[in-house]
């Protein structure tokens, strides 16, 4: 039976943390974090042009918690400001707010907050005809708004600082790029910081394998740096695991370096190596500690840890199943001939949908139609914004994970529900 003590209390928060939450130790992907941070020593006006890096994986690759590591090392490295997106801007107002942001960390300009406020302030004067169209446009100077890459940079030549120092530089990180849509505002932004000869600042861009397509479609072209994220290295995982579980430990859970060595491998071992499937083990543990009245990794049910750590990742599955919004039978055919022939190139991913759909059931052409409305370009990309494909280093479909496959050919595949 689970205790009510403050180790209790912990174990339950963990368990109860959402998957995209950052991992409580980040190991890995140094070869990706090293090339983000050679990437802000060369920055315009005097560096390279056209400085942005894109992030690709399926979910729960680990692209959010990739991203958030980068900006704490970059801020104890002295960029000055890294300016973090939790999806693309949707609407002029947040893009304009993205530039001040942007001049108030590397320009000095009045913080988008102050100026909001002022905005607002002014607003309602001015519908009490309290202030004329003077002191309306005395506020504007005082408060300007930034429009462009340009215009930060020329609000800082107007005071008086031409140049830039090493220790202005800094990164904006945008999540959830394959939603951008052409002629958006969000990619009028992105657009202006790919191209911008004018600031030091890096456009690091995340998304699912689609999204290198979708920024072309968007204006950016020729993004030289390009980081695919996939499965961690095993020795990766295992120290992951490991350190995770010794954090626990020094916050009072019992069970010496043997049993913690013991869980470690087990989580290691069933969780593919998939940074999303690691976190699932590592709460099913929280949850196996949280019911002994003195956690213990000794006498900590271990077995059926692994169990409710499957049942999560069977669960995820069908999420993402569910989020393909594609008929199962079609998701199948496809996993089948991947499992048979290896990565497909993306014409030969969409044929094999086709002839699937072809020998589908009357019902599932129905609700295929109805969903996609015989787009199949639409039907495939949206399997791989639902992480059921993914696209390798030469843009070639496959099956991100293996147990996924299992899942859908497998037993899993029994008990699969369609969408």
């Amino acid at each position: 039976m689970a205790g009510t003590s403050p180790l209790h209390e912990h174990l339950a928060a963990l368990a109860s943390v959402t998957a995209r939450a950052d991992p409580l130790v980040f190991v890995g992907r140094g070869e990706q974090i090293s090339a983000i941070i050679r990437a802000t020593a060369n920055l315009p006006p005097t560096g390279h042009r056209s400085q942005t890096v894109l992030i690709e994986g399926p979910p729960g690759s680990g692209k959010t918690a990739l991203l958030n590591e980068v900006a704490a090392r970059l801020a104890a490295d002295g960029v000055t400001a890294t300016h973090l997106l939790g999806a693309t801007p949707k609407s002029a107002g947040a893009v304009a707010r993205t530039y001040g942001a942007i001049a108030e960390a590397i320009a000095g300009a009045p913080s988008p907050d102050r100026l909001s406020t002022a905005q607002d302030t002014f607003k309602v004067r001015a519908s009490l005809g309290v202030v004329g169209g003077e002191a309306g446009r005395a506020r504007t100077a005082g408060h300007p708004v930034f429009e462009d890459a340009s215009s930060v940079a020329g609000w800082r030549r107007a005071t008086g600082v031409p140049g830039w120092s090493p220790m202005q530089r800094m990164v904006v990180a945008v999540d959830e790029v394959q939603e951008i849509a052409p002629d958006s505002p969000a990619a009028a932004l992105l657009q202006d910081l790919h191209t911008q000869q004018h600031i030091p600042v890096l456009l690091v861009c995340a998304g699912l394998g689609n999204s290198e397509e979708r920024l072309e479609g968007a204006g950016l072209s020729r993004i030289e740096h390009v980081i695919h994220l996939g499965r961690l290295l095993p020795d990766e995982t295992l120290e992951c695991a490991q350190k995770t579980l010794h954090i626990v430990a020094e916050r009072g859970v019992r069970g010496g370096d043997a049993a913690i060595g013991r869980w470690a491998e087990r989580i290691a071992g069933e969780s593919d190596d998939w940074p999303r499937h690691l976190h699932a083990y590592l709460q099913a543990t929280w949850k196996a500690l949280r019911e002994q009245r003195v956690p213990d990794f000794d006498t900590a049910d271990l077995d059926a840890g692994m169990r409710a750590g499957a049942l999560a990742r069977e669960e995820y599955y069908r999420q993402r199943v569910g989020a393909s919004r594609t008929p199962l039978a079609l998701i199948r055919a496809l996993h089948a001939r991947i499992a048979r022939d290896g990565a497909l190139d993306q014409e030969a991913a969409r044929g094999t949908l086709r002839e699937a759909l072809r020998q589908a059931t009357e019902s599932e052409r129905e609700e295929w139609e109805e969903r996609f409305g015989g787009r199949m370009q639409e039907c495939y990309s949206q399997l791989l914004r639902a992480g059921i494909v993914a696209l390798d280093r030469d843009r070639r479909c496959n099956s991100p994970i293996p147990s996924l496959a299992n899942h859908l050919l497998g037993d899993g595949a029994n008990s699969a529900q369609a969408p």
